[in-house]
């Protein structure tokens, strides 16, 4: 919550809700520029909305800044039922990317159910894929 703002400050007034990220932002207060910040929907705790600053904006950079992803590329993520994966997931369906994802077969009805995903994640794919990392894991000599 905006307790003070600074005199060129325009979008922000003390009392607004807000989130975003600046350096020491996990203390009880701390100081932002304006353009790190935006308004909290107010659907979402602060709980939420600080989950989409630190997630939603990893999975951003990553696909956008180091990925570099154009439509119509193919993306796969890994741990798409994690906080970066689910928003890595969303966010390459909305550049136009084809999405694959993989996660653990305790999180299968997320990743499948989730509407961001039906068309994109199938249970076999997801299945076969832990089955096959599981067996792996249980050889000998295999790291």
């Amino acid at each position: 919550m905006v307790v003070e703002v600074g005199p060129a400050v325009t979008r922000f007034s003390p009392g607004d809700e807000v989130f975003g990220i600046s350096n020491g932002s996990f203390a009880p207060y701390a100081a932002a520029a304006e353009d790190k910040l935006a308004l909290k929907p107010a659907n979402l705790s602060f709980e939420q909305a600080a989950v989409a600053a630190v997630s939603g904006i990893t999975a951003l950079q990553a696909l956008t800044d180091i990925g570099k992803l154009q439509p119509g590329e193919r993306v796969l993520v890994l741990g798409a039922s994690g906080g970066v994966g689910t928003y890595a997931v969303q966010l390459a369906k909305e550049l136009g990317a084809r999405v694959t994802g993989v996660a653990s077969t305790s999180k299968l009805d997320f990743v499948t159910e989730a509407p961001r995903g039906r068309e994109t994640l199938t249970r076999h794919y997801l299945a076969t894929t832990a089955r096959f990392c599981n067996r792996t894991r249980s050889q000998p000599g295999r790291n």
